[in-house]
């Protein structure tokens, strides 16, 4: 094979792939479709799971401790009682999150007040127990399937696109055609308020009312005074 023939072998390529794709295009009519978009879950939508997973950090001796409890139980941890109201997690098709509804007692200190509220998971500082000996956060959810239940994916619809109609443009007056039809072009005409004059000779003059010819304009006159012949 030639080097001139190994040049051509891509332009060959691309114009087999281009005459595949208008033979695509023209067996479904060369129509405009929309595509639908990917279901997903709304933001308030929530799995619950039957267990929670708690971290407790010790600050005196910066121990940590993962501690897996099962919703509606509660576990003590030194002088802690942490006890798991509820715990959802995010459907797959929204961001990773995790909630998990406390109840957390202190049992030695008496000035330590009760928690009772939410902890997120990614968010730590929205839920913050007040111990000055214990630091608990959420980690996650585990476990099977509780409720509540995110149900099924809300069906999508694919939007409904119109025929897209692109006008004839014509290059030599720039004008819109939508006939579909060729349209000369026009010839230039001064502006009324003065600018560059056109380079065209000057159309013929209309006939007069009466439908008899105008007479031809006079030739120029050259400055010399006609003589009789003499």
């Amino acid at each position: 094979m030639t080097q001139r023939a190994m040049r051509l072998l891509p332009l060959l390529a691309l114009v087999s792939s281009v005459s595949a794709l208008d033979g695509a295009w023209a067996g479904d009519g060369g129509g405009v479709y929309g595509v639908a978009p990917p279901a997903t879950y709304p933001d308030t939508a929530w799995q619950g799971r039957s267990e929670a997973i708690v971290r407790v950090l010790n600050r005196l001796d910066s121990h940590v401790n993962d501690v897996t409890i099962p919703v509606g139980k509660e576990v003590t941890y030194r002088s802690l009682t942490v006890r798991v109201m509820a715990c959802v997690q995010r459907p797959p098709t929204l961001p990773a999150e995790s909630a998990v509804h406390l109840h957390i007692e202190e049992t030695k200190a008496q000035n330590v007040p009760v928690f009772d509220g939410w902890m997120l998971a990614t968010q730590p500082s929205l839920g913050v127990y007040g111990n000055p000996l214990y630091d608990v956060q959420a980690v996650r959810c585990q476990g099977q399937d509780v409720a509540p239940q995110p149900g099924a994916l809300p069906p999508t619809k694919a939007p409904s696109l119109g025929a897209i109609v692109t006008p004839h443009m014509d290059a030599d007056h720039q004008e819109a055609q939508g006939d579909g039809a060729y349209h000369p072009p026009q010839p230039p005409q001064a502006p009324p308020t003065g600018g560059p004059m056109s380079l065209l000779p000057p159309a013929a003059p209309a006939p007069s009312a009466g439908g008899a010819p105008l007479p031809p304009p006079a030739p120029p006159s050259t400055g010399a005074s006609p003589t009789s012949g003499r």
